[in-house]
């Protein structure tokens, strides 16, 4: 095995922008891993990187809600996939693996297959918190929204090398290499809670190293463990979501249930979400801002 090898985890929802596209399950079909992940670019692209002096979105409006409730409930089908496998599920409660899936990519594959067709099934039965562009009738208001499980593959966490560095292109996720992410991201919310995803892999490598640095390769390779970095990574990008999510939704007319208001770290529901949208956001626009 190279030791200059590197993965490429891809991190489903927020409908990022990729070499200028959004990559997404119902256009490409069930592919492999492989085929998603992108030349390395080691300076600025301008297709995919946006000018030096464009903010990113803070994410921190009504009309971004729906995306941010949509990237929890991706967050935790995937929480649920990856501990089926994960080390830290007792062996006796883990999911058999298949028959040669035996490293990273056989696993990650596995798992992007099981969570894409989740996501294809839950918009054709209608189940995303807000209407797309194509539910909306003409002449009515209401926020649109991308497909759901786009696929962002821009961040690259560097297992099989001892630096454990997170890249974004075959830039070192630092100064401009960050600024750039960001912008491209456009949604202050979700690229923290991909660059902490990140930082559980960077973690997870780290360790692994100090721990034993000759066998590091071949230990950070195997299915089990490769899940339980995924496992904790999809707890940390969710948690940041979430308490976006918690410190918005009460701006923008989130009605809790009983039990919801008991519950201090509740979130609003996607039948929720979709009501408020289709109540237009009235708490917003009864505070004179916009929806």
């Amino acid at each position: 095995m190279s030791a200059a090898r590197v993965y490429r985890r891809p991190v489903p929802g927020e409908g990022i922008m990729i070499g200028g596209r959004a990559l997404n399950w119902k256009s490409l079909g069930l592919v492999p891993l492989a085929l998603l992940l992108i030349a390395a670019v080691p300076d600025r692209n301008p297709d995919r990187d946006p000018p030096p002096d464009v903010a990113p979105k803070p994410c921190d409006t009504c009309e971004d809600l729906c995306r941010l409730v949509d990237t929890y409930l991706q967050k935790e089908k995937g929480i649920e996939l990856w501990r089926r496998y994960a080390a830290s599920t007792p062996e006796a409660q883990r999911t058999r693996l298949p028959p040669g899936v035996t490293d990273t990519n056989g696993i990650e594959n596995l798992v992007w297959k099981e969570f894409s067709e989740w996501a294809r099934n839950r918009r054709q039965n209608r189940e995303l918190p807000c209407k797309l562009r194509d539910e909306t009738a003409a002449g009515q208001a209401g926020t649109p929204v991308p497909p759901p499980a786009a696929v962002a593959v821009d961040l690259v966490t560097v297992t099989q090398q001892d630096s454990c560095e997170i890249r974004y292109g075959d830039r070192k996720l630092e100064g401009e290499a960050l600024r750039d992410y960001e912008r491209a991201v456009d949604c202050k919310v979700l690229s923290d809670a991909t660059i902490g995803h990140e930082a559980v892999h960077q973690e997870h490598c780290m360790r692994a190293y100090a721990e034993d640095h000759r066998r590091a390769p071949a230990f950070l390779d195997t299915p089990e463990q490769v899940a339980e970095s995924e496992l904790q990574a999809w707890k940390r990008h969710q948690e940041v979501v979430g308490d976006a999510i918690r410190s918005l939704a009460g701006k923008c007319g989130w009605q809790p249930t009983k039990r919801q208001r008991r519950d201090m770290n509740a979130l609003p529901s996607a039948a929720q979400t979709r009501a408020m949208q289709e109540r237009g956001w009235k708490a917003a626009e009864a505070l004179g801002g916009s929806p």
